[in-house]
């Protein structure tokens, strides 16, 4: 016998084998649950995966948030690291409006010192290499009685002799939020300054960036 006769009786002792595992497998992928096969629940489970990982990159596009960049803000600022320059009035204070909500991780907070501007210093807590910050107005950035133009600058180190850099400026925001990409630039400390028609405030900062080591 040849080793190629030897090889086709192999191969078909192996076929029922072979046959059998291919109806096993079938059968298990066939097996319903609540009227739904295996089978068709991993497709239902890979359709749903899908779609959330595309809905999820086009939120990430829509806000331009980079998820996979390294986040400093309210988790890893503290509440000492940012000062109101303008006085917070008694009104704010037993409001619980006071500069540390500006950074406190919570947009329902807000941060108002009680007049119809505002000035808040953010301190990094070193130097940090940012790429972007978001300012979140909330309803004082959608209704035209309230903010009327607003800048953001940073600077390098924390001295007085420091000088700040503009980094961007507005009229009205007309939305929620004002994303401003800083383009990787190191700084040390942030300043928000806006005025307004009447009282206004600040729901929260947040940076994305590196810090430097």
């Amino acid at each position: 016998m040849t080793r190629e006769e030897e090889l086709e009786i192999k191969i078909a002792q192996k076929i029922p084998l072979i046959n059998r595992s291919v109806k096993k497998i079938y059968a298990i992928l066939t097996f319903e649950v609540g009227g739904v096969s295996l089978l068709g629940l991993l497709i239902i489970i890979l359709v749903i995966t899908l779609n959330f990982r595309v809905l999820q990159n086009k939120l990430f596009d829509e806000l331009r948030v980079n998820p996979k960049a390294k986040r400093v803000g309210p988790l890893q600022l503290k509440s000492n690291y940012v000062v109101s320059l303008i006085p917070e009035s008694g009104g704010a204070i037993q409001a619980q409006t006071t500069s540390d909500k500006l950074i406190d991780g919570v947009i329902g907070t807000q941060a108002a010192p009680g007049n119809i501007n505002i000035d808040y210093v953010v301190d990094l807590g070193g130097n940090v290499e940012l790429s972007e910050v978001v300012l979140y107005w909330g309803t004082m950035g959608t209704d035209p009685n309230y903010i009327k133009n607003w800048k953001l600058e940073g600077r390098l180190g924390v001295s007085d002799d420091s000088p700040w850099i503009l980094l961007e400026d507005g009229g009205f925001p007309l939305a929620s939020r004002s994303i401003v990409k800083v383009d990787k630039k190191e700084l040390s400390q942030l300043r928000v300054q806006a005025e307004g028609s009447n009282y206004i405030g600040i729901y929260e900062l947040t940076v994305n960036g590196k810090r430097i080591k």
